[in-house]
């Protein structure tokens, strides 16, 4: 199973992982605003996710026994999206966070999303 692919089951089915399943670690997982698709290169793609959805990214605990265990994630925030033709699922820069490329020297920008990008605003 793919996270992208079975978007929405699949951020039950994928729970969250060590260390975040401990009582006393803040997890924090992705929503996204993010469903406007921009260029030539993406004609017949769709947002995966709705406006104000989970992101596909991201992952909870759903599936928990919630009288044993927390209730996962605690924060969230914007973690853009990602497109899908109904066949291939894939990342797309309009839906992404612009960041710092960290090899600099070859490309000063580059694009982040899901967790990675809710983490850089956090």
């Amino acid at each position: 199973m793919s996270l992208l692919k079975d978007y929405p089951t699949s951020n039950t089915v994928y729970s969250i992982d060590n260390p975040g399943q401990a009582w006393n670690a803040i997890t924090l997982e992705a929503w996204t605003d993010n469903v406007q698709i921009t260029g030539p290169d993406y004609r017949g793609y769709h947002p995966i996710a709705d406006v104000g959805e989970l992101s596909p990214y991201s992952s909870t605990s759903q599936i928990w026994d919630t009288k044993k265990c927390p209730i996962k994630p605690e924060i969230l925030l914007d973690g853009r999206n990602a497109i899908s033709d109904d066949s291939s699922n894939l990342s797309c820069e309009a839906l992404s966070l612009l960041t710092n490329n960290n090899d600099y020297n070859k490309e000063a920008f580059s694009f982040i999303n899901g967790t990675s990008s809710a983490t850089a605003q956090a």
